[in-house]
């Protein structure tokens, strides 16, 4: 393991493999009484509703173009066709937009800023920690590690286990402008953990070794009253299930898992 890799643009490109593909086949091919809608006809929806210019029908069928499924694959169309919704507000578009233009080779950072943080402004947790993730990368010309942070921790307060852990270890040594603080971090490690699986309680161990009694019991009161804010699309509870696992199976070779075992 060299000593410039990049953990940021590391996750940052695995994360969102994992929800592209999560949301792909977790909506692309809507439900309806139960049964998978035929997939021509679904295609002819998109295709007329994105003609007719509703943005829902632009969104997916951008999405369909960038991935080729249905269609043949074309990232020209793909970006006309989110382009088309994101100028019409819709978040998830504009974050896919944003994820589009940061896989070109040539990245234009400020471009990507600007849909995400449209997206991010909205409430969608996912380009919250997106949004955080390229505000931290080591190639981008307009790195902010405070706001990288602030962003980091709106989308942990909607529920994203692996943005909770990126602003535990923030708080755990102190920087981007953030002060060291081993309480919040111990809360943010147990909630990361319970976003994962495992109950609230999974990191206290640790947590009373570092903690003074009435800081313990501090934290303990706060996980107790524990609510995650509202995400616009409501899917970060699935990313969650999948992320810890994939994220570590991708890393094992490179670095510690991200969160202890």
């Amino acid at each position: 393991m060299t000593g410039n890799f990049d953990f940021a643009s590391f996750v940052f490109k695995a994360s969102t493999d994992l929800e592209d593909a999560i949301l792909l086949t977790g909506y692309a091919f809507q439900k309806r009484d139960g049964q998978v809608q035929d997939k021509a006809l679904l295609l002819q929806k998109y295709q007329k509703g994105a003609e007719e210019g509703i943005a829902h029908d632009q969104f997916w069928l951008g999405i369909l173009y960038a991935k080729g499924v249905l269609v043949p694959q074309d990232q020209a169309k793909a970006h006309q066709w989110l382009t088309s919704s994101a100028e019409q507000g819709h978040a998830l578009a504009q974050r896919f937009l944003a994820i589009l233009l940061y896989r070109q080779e040539t990245k234009d950072y400020a471009e990507i800023y600007k849909w995400l943080k449209m997206s991010a402004e909205q409430g969608l947790a996912i380009a919250q920690k997106e949004l955080g993730d390229i505000l931290f990368l080591k190639d981008n010309p307009h790195r902010n590690e405070k706001e990288s942070f602030e962003w980091h921790l709106q989308a942990a307060r909607r529920g994203h286990g692996n943005a909770q852990y990126a602003v535990s270890r923030v708080y755990m040594v102190g920087t981007s402008g953030v002060e060291k603080n081993i309480l919040q971090s111990c809360f943010w490690t147990s909630i990361a953990l319970f976003s994962f699986g495992w109950s609230k309680e999974a990191g206290l161990a640790d947590a009373k070794l570092m903690l003074k009694p009435e800081e313990f019991e501090e934290l303990q009161k706060m996980l107790l009253e524990w609510q995650p804010e509202k995400d616009i699309y409501n899917v970060v509870n699935a990313l969650n299930k999948i992320s810890y696992t994939a994220l570590n199976q991708l890393a094992k070779d490179c670095l510690p898992p991200p969160i202890p075992q």
